[in-house]
């Protein structure tokens, strides 16, 4: 395994309880990241937030809809409530073929059905 030292570094994963999402939580603390996460099921959650590092990560998790706008807020107030986040992984839908951050609240939403 490579040694990416990721000691003391804030990541952000949204998509997270399964698959990929699932996979680079437990990378990204392994390798000594204080991970928060999100997914939209209370037992996807609960199931990786138990997750033991084998490094010195920590990791958090959230229950969100990233579909949601509101819910969508509430997950990165608490995330960043302990400060800036330095790595995010957005695995959450499909994108087209424009930076999400200028897409419309629409955009977002045709998105994740």
């Amino acid at each position: 395994m490579i040694d990416l030292d990721l000691s003391g570094k804030r990541a952000l994963v949204t998509g997270a309880s399964l698959g990929i999402g699932e996979a680079v939580v437990k990378l990204l603390a392994d390798h000594g990241a204080d991970v928060s996460f999100c997914a939209r099921t209370e037992s996807g959650v609960a199931t990786l937030a138990g997750y033991q590092p084998k490094g010195a990560g920590t990791v958090t998790g959230f229950i969100a809809d990233m579909e949601d706008a509101a819910s969508t807020q509430t997950f990165l107030e608490a995330a960043t409530a302990s400060g800036d986040i330095d790595i995010l992984i957005n695995n959450v839908g499909a994108s087209p073929s424009r930076n999400f951050l200028y897409m419309s609240d629409a955009d977002w939403q045709s998105l994740q059905t």
